[in-house]
């Protein structure tokens, strides 16, 4: 049987939640051609090192390289998938019954769209339901609100060069990823369900990131992006002055990108 869905794990040392993660994929998936494809990307952990020895022996595909980070991992899970669709699921991560199966039609029945995303289920330190919404340009430009874990056509991956491998930006290449996909005139599809689960830890990559560290990406985000972003020099020179209007007088900011005074309210704070 042909594979029609690669999923792809970057793994740096979560070791401890690959059986949860796999098992979630193992549920979900009856009855869909699928391959996992999971990326050590330089562990040191012994336990996890230990345990995708053990998955390797059982059949699920394990690859390694030096630590290069996420975007890298992907990339090179992608490189070696089969699937003509992907879908990236973090190792600390489940995924949701029905989704894949409501979501593979419409590739089919669809031409142009090259992704489909749903909402999030919230676990761990944090329980809820995040509801994301149908698909916005103008809000994907201002905030990153579609998660890594979606389906996306690997011509998709393809077409723009894959994920920016940049350390600088690692903490945001799915958002980078998918504003290059939509500009690249891919149509986004979204599902009002519940796609993942999504392990909220406050000692998570992206919440452990400081406002130093938004600014820096926001400043790699603007020149690489600078023809659909705008103007570098207003965010260089004001950036400051831009983080407290959002932050303390958010309706004086909002006024003042309706009037144009604010020419780029894209941010990452």
């Amino acid at each position: 049987m042909s594979v029609q869905l690669s999923i792809i794990t970057a793994c740096y040392n979560h070791g401890i939640y690959l059986d949860e993660m796999l098992e979630s994929v193992r549920y979900s998936l009856n009855g869909v051609a699928y391959e996992h494809i999971i990326v050590d990307d330089g562990s040191t952990d012994p336990f996890t090192k230990e345990k995708l020895a053990q998955l390797s022996q059982q059949g699920i595909i394990i690859l390694h390289q030096s630590n290069q980070g996420l975007g890298a991992a992907r990339n090179t899970g992608i490189r070696k998938a089969q699937g003509d669709l992907i879908l990236p699921l973090d190792c600390d991560n489940k995924l949701c019954s029905g989704f894949v199966q409501q979501a593979l039609p419409i590739f089919s029945q669809e031409p142009r769209v090259g992704v489909v995303y749903g909402d999030a289920l919230l676990f761990g330190e944090k329980k809820g339901y995040s509801k994301v919404g149908a698909f916005n340009l103008q809000r994907l430009m201002l905030s990153n609100y579609i998660d890594a874990c979606a389906l996306f056509r690997r011509s998709c991956w393809e077409r723009i060069g894959g994920f920016d491998e940049s350390r600088s930006i690692m903490m945001w290449s799915d958002w980078d990823f998918w504003l290059r996909v939509a500009f690249s005139g891919t149509r986004f599809y979204y599902i009002s369900m519940a796609a993942f689960e999504y392990r909220v830890l406050s000692h998570s990559m992206v919440h452990s990131a400081d406002r130093k560290k938004y600014l820096e990406a926001a400043a790699f985000f603007y020149k690489k992006h600078e023809q659909y972003l705008g103007d570098v020099y207003l965010f260089t020179t004001l950036k400051m002055l831009k983080v407290f209007l959002a932050k303390f007088l958010p309706r004086l900011y909002q006024l003042l990108i309706r009037i144009g005074i604010i020419k780029n309210p894209f941010s990452l704070w």
